[in-house]
Parts: C-alpha cells; sequence; structure tokens
C-alpha cells in the first residue's frame, strides 16, 4: 500500500488587512501574513524567510494597481523561490481588493460600499475589517467565492514584458 504523502503547508502572502480578514475569515487553506514583495527590502525579506520552512507552498496575492519597484519585487520572489523546495505561486489582484470584491458580487463600488454602510473606500476598508459573520455578509451581496481573483489567470498581462517574462519563468500562475 501507497504511503500517502502530507501536503506541504501553505503561506499566503497577501498586501494589505483587507486581504488578510478575507483570507482568514472566509475559511481558505493556509496561514495568510501581510508581507509586501513590492517594498520590502533585503533585512525584512531574510525576517520572512526565517519563519518559512523550506517544504512549504508560497502563494502571492500581489496587487496591480501600481507596480513600482518591480526589480525589488522581481528579487523578492527569488529569494522565496530559491529557499522554498516548491515554486511559489501567484495570485494577481487586478487593480485593487475593492474592485475583486465588486467582481466577485458582481456590482459597482458605489453598491459594495453602500452594503457596508460605507460612503467610500476608506470607510468601506475600516467596516469591512471589523465584520464577524464576513461570509454571511458577502452572501448578502451575492458574492461568489469562486469568482474572487479569477482573473489572475492567462488573460491577463502585465503592462512590462520583463516582469511577464520573469513569472512565466519562475512561478506558478494561478489560473482558475
Amino acid at each position: 500500500m501507497n504511503k500517502v504523502k502530507n501536503p506541504p503547508k501553505i503561506t499566503v502572502l497577501v498586501e494589505g488587512e483587507n486581504e488578510l480578514n478575507f483570507w482568514r475569515k472566509m475559511g481558505f487553506l493556509g496561514r495568510a501574513k501581510i508581507f509586501n514583495l513590492w517594498q520590502a527590502k533585503a533585512n525584512t525579506m531574510s525576517g520572512l524567510l526565517r519563519g518559512i520552512q523550506q517544504d512549504e507552498q508560497i502563494i502571492i496575492i500581489a496587487d496591480t494597481d501600481v507596480l513600482n519597484e518591480q526589480n525589488r519585487f522581481i528579487a523578492n520572489v527569488l529569494q522565496i523561490k530559491k529557499h522554498c523546495k516548491l515554486k511559489p505561486h501567484i495570485i494577481w489582484q487586478i487593480q485593487n481588493f475593492e474592485d475583486e470584491l465588486c467582481f466577485s458580487c458582481g456590482c459597482r463600488p458605489a453598491q459594495l460600499f453602500q452594503h457596508f454602510d460605507a460612503v467610500n473606500a476608506d470607510e468601506f476598508k475600516n467596516k469591512f475589517n471589523k465584520v464577524n459573520q464576513l461570509e454571511n455578509k458577502l452572501t448578502a451581496c451575492n458574492h461568489d467565492r469562486d469568482k474572487m481573483w479569477m482573473r489572475s489567470g492567462s488573460q491577463f498581462s502585465l503592462n512590462s514584458s520583463d516582469l511577464n517574462d520573469f513569472i512565466q519563468n519562475n512561478l506558478v500562475l494561478h489560473r482558475r
């Protein structure tokens, strides 16, 4: 009888508090951690890597609204790739978190904000993070969890050929 191999531990790197709360409250697998690979410097990267085992699966949820510091992002991902046995996965967050939520709920930002009794993005973010029964709240807003981050696949391309080439050669691009 073949021995079943244990699945790897999963660490999900997200860029902000909204993504962190969403990941945790929706019950997705893995431990989520706020860590921005576009901004992280060498000393913060070494701190991150000390907390990651070599056999862990890393999933990166990366914003695409501001693509500054591409070289830093690439260098940081290469460090993760070198540290871990498994190739990191990347999920592109098209624009920002609110845009992804609007897409998965089939609504416009104003409708999403209204559902959370917010008048703007900043107020929405604050109220979103305080919701205890997030899945119920989003279900009432017609949220389809299968649509969240689904635009990350092959039909999406960054406006940087260097970054696109890097992704193709070094990461597993999440396709749904």
